[in-house]
């Protein structure tokens, strides 16, 4: 099983006609690579919103290869990563 933290999907349609398939740059073992990833319907609005707000996703899975690509088998365990901003020093 591969965890790892998506940071950014590329999305080959809108967000409102969204079948579950996408590529996300994630990073694998310390480096981005983009994976394949077909989604359970029932993440759909996770997914959307994560997009919208440029969220980091985390989810697991069996990370395979599939001739040169990536591919992550039985994606689970959504979730989204806040980012914490930078405060400017006050000091």
């Amino acid at each position: 099983m591969e965890r790892f933290a998506g940071y950014r999907g590329i999305w080959a349609e809108h967000p409102l006609t969204f079948d579950g398939s996408t590529i996300i740059e994630a990073a694998v073992e310390g480096r981005l690579h983009r994976v394949h990833v077909q989604f359970d319907p029932g993440d759909r609005d996770v997914l959307i919103e994560a997009f919208r707000n440029r969220t980091p996703i985390r989810m697991e899975g069996e990370l395979v290869s599939e001739g040169n690509r990536l591919k992550l088998n039985n994606p689970r365990g959504l979730t989204t990563v806040p980012v914490e901003l930078d405060q400017p020093d006050n000091s």
